[in-house]
């Protein structure tokens, strides 16, 4: 999940322990930003598996605060974010193996369950990306979709993530 501080407004990203008491005990989005921006890594892609649904940007709620905030972090170029779903949407389990769909399809998808279109033997961004939308999207009775924010063609298209 997904929370704004109800004072200063940053967006915090709730990990397993966090507590309603202590913001510092989730991720603040800052210090996420700050991580990718300041790394001296030439690439870096990141995956979120959380939902947001439940964020509350105003007493009406703004759906789309994930997605502005993201936006608002000015990725670097070669900096990819890849998130479970977009900001109006819930992050679903996949029951059986207690994991999100985003990072149970993830991993197949990294496995080589990602069609290979080109013939290169190798996960490429332009092949996971239609995969998890595709099955997340069926799985969840398209109410789940996930979400990317930084892809660039030079990334898409020439950056391997895994050997199949």
């Amino acid at each position: 999940h997904a929370r704004k501080h109800p004072s200063t407004n940053d967006l915090y990203l709730l990990t397993y322990d966090f507590t309603i008491d202590d913001f510092r005990s989730g991720y603040d989005y800052r210090d996420l930003n700050n991580l990718i921006t300041h790394s001296k890594a030439r690439y870096i892609i990141s995956f979120i598996d959380a939902c947001f649904s439940g964020y509350q940007g105003s007493a009406k709620g703004d759906k789309h605060l994930l997605k502005k905030k993201i936006n608002s972090l000015k990725l670097p170029e070669n900096k990819v974010m890849i998130t479970s779903s977009r900001g109006e949407e819930l992050s679903y389990e996949y029951d059986k193996l207690q994991l999100g769909l985003f990072t149970y399809y993830l991993l197949e998808g990294l496995r080589g369950e990602a069609k290979d279109l080109n013939d290169n033997q190798f996960v490429e961004i332009y092949e996971l990306i239609p995969y998890l939308e595709k099955k997340i999207s069926a799985y969840s009775d398209n109410r789940q979709h996930p979400d990317e924010f930084g892809v660039t063609s030079e990334i898409k298209y020439n950056f391997p993530l895994a050997l199949r």
